[in-house]
């Protein structure tokens, strides 16, 4: 397992769960760990996270986190939390639950080269499942079990990568809309790559309007000599390759700033 993915799993769970409330925790036990890949964690740490996302879709998420029940041992922190305290949970009492999180994500991921990321499947390139890779630029990418690009991690920096117009008219397979451009999750103005590594179909209004605003920010901060570091997380519902929704959060000069994107299905490209 890649250093920063761990770090990455271990200060969300001490800072959403051990320091969070009811809504923090709910996230990071559903949508959090679902987020990379993991679905199901054994019945000697955590339990189905089926029910936790079920429970969490019914209503406002902050309300029904106080009557969920998890199988982590910490019921009544979850109850306290509920009532709208934040309740800190002692590090010792859940650590042996962070370990064998961390535990799950080495086995489930694993590092490969740049260039070693890439496989065929019906003799058509596409990328490994369950993988990290980090380009030269240092920006950093995981997939799923289906090849899916599902988070990227980048500390941003000006250039004027190559384009791959053919990458762009592909990507997203069966499961691009006509509408459907082919959107560089780092912009080229970035040195993103312009290969399937770094593509996902992102409807056309979004790709040339909302995100490239957000783009317009990063490029601006970085002309004033400003930090910019980001992390993107592509949604998917069921095994679909075309994202349904793109959580954005980055960093300027150690200021932090979050979107939600809905990728559309409708209009004009």
């Amino acid at each position: 397992m890649a250093k920063y993915m761990g770090l990455a799993v271990q200060k969300a769970f001490e800072r959403d769960v051990i320091h969070g409330d009811a809504k923090s925790r709910t996230e990071f036990f559903t949508y959090g760990l679902a987020s990379i890949g993991i679905s199901l964690l054994g019945d000697k740490g955590l339990s189905k996270l089926g029910t936790a996302a079920k429970v969490a879709k019914t209503g406002n998420l902050a309300e029904k986190a106080g009557k969920l029940k998890v199988n982590t041992g910490f019921a009544p922190e979850l109850e306290a939390a509920g009532r709208g305290t934040t309740y800190k949970i002692p590090f010792n009492a859940l650590h042996h639950y962070k370990e064998n999180i961390l535990k799950i994500v080495e086995e489930q991921f694993s590092t490969v080269k740049y260039g070693g990321h890439y496989t065929k499947v019906n003799r058509k390139k596409a990328l490994k499942s369950n993988v990290q890779y980090t380009t030269s630029q240092g920006y950093k990418y995981i997939t799923d079990e289906l090849g899916r690009i599902i988070d990227v991690e980048a500390k941003l920096e000006l250039g004027n990568a190559k384009r791959n117009t053919y990458a762009q008219r592909i990507v997203g397979g069966d499961d691009r809309l006509a509408n459907d451009d082919g959107g560089h999750l780092i912009a080229s103005i970035f040195d993103g790559s312009g290969e399937i590594d770094n593509l996902v179909a992102m409807n056309a209004r979004i790709n040339r309007s909302e995100y490239k605003i957000i783009e317009g920010r990063w490029k601006k901060a970085l002309l004033e000599g400003k930090s910019v570091k980001v992390n993107i997380k592509p949604l998917y519902k069921g095994e679909s390759l075309r994202p349904v929704e793109f959580k954005i959060s980055y960093t300027i000069d150690d200021k932090l700033y979050s979107d939600r994107l809905t990728n559309y299905t409708g209009g004009k490209k």
